[in-house]
């Protein structure tokens, strides 16, 4: 993933490339430690999404607080709802998406790791439920690809797709007028924690 990074021309910034001396955007950063997070495969399991919620989305969260300056309080909160939204939206699907091939890490995760580059950008509710229109577009990963190294890839683009889908809802990137009931769903639970 580091070659791939250079490659692509990797640029200094404020968010660190875990395990490395490197430090870059807030996406490069996201990519990397979701990939280099779960290529071991030791991390942590969630029953509510048959997946790996941490690796989902807390590279979204760090890479965030480090450019956002988050406190403590902030990162923690930014997580829990992370991980909530996508559990909310797991709730839903669930077991049945597992069930028909999707990897749920990368399925769910997108939902999730999208909420704390919400919370960075400062977006309202209607550009937050456009983030999340937008991740149902870009969500994917199928359990096919378990032991080869895109499984461990898909929690990398959880994370990057997730902050792309906040990133594309601030510049005005809208969805379907009609929000889903999931979206509904995730919008109150995200009202109910803040």
């Amino acid at each position: 993933m580091l070659n791939y990074l250079k490659k692509e021309g990797l640029k200094e910034g404020p968010c660190r490339l875990f395990g490395t001396s490197y430090s870059s955007g807030l996406k490069e950063a996201s990519l990397f430690n979701g990939v280099s997070s779960h290529c071991m495969d030791f991390d942590d399991v969630s029953w509510a999404t048959i997946g790996h919620p941490s690796v989902s989305v807390a590279p979204s969260v760090f890479a965030c607080a480090q450019k956002g300056k988050w406190n403590g309080k902030q990162t923690l909160l930014a997580y829990v709802l992370a991980v909530e939204s996508m559990h909310q939206i797991a709730r839903l699907t669930m077991p049945q998406l597992s069930e028909r091939g999707w990897h749920t890490t990368l399925a769910y995760g997108v939902f999730g790791a999208a909420v704390p580059a919400v919370r960075l950008l400062g977006l309202n509710e209607d550009e937050c439920a456009n983030a999340l229109g937008i991740a149902v577009s870009r969500a994917g990963g199928v359990r096919a690809n378990f032991g080869t190294q895109t499984k461990a890839l898909h929690a990398g683009l959880s994370n990057r797709i997730g902050i792309d889908c906040a990133e594309m809802a601030a510049c005005g990137i809208t969805q379907a007028t009609m929000p889903s009931k999931a979206q509904m769903d995730l919008l109150c639970a995200l009202r109910e924690r803040q």
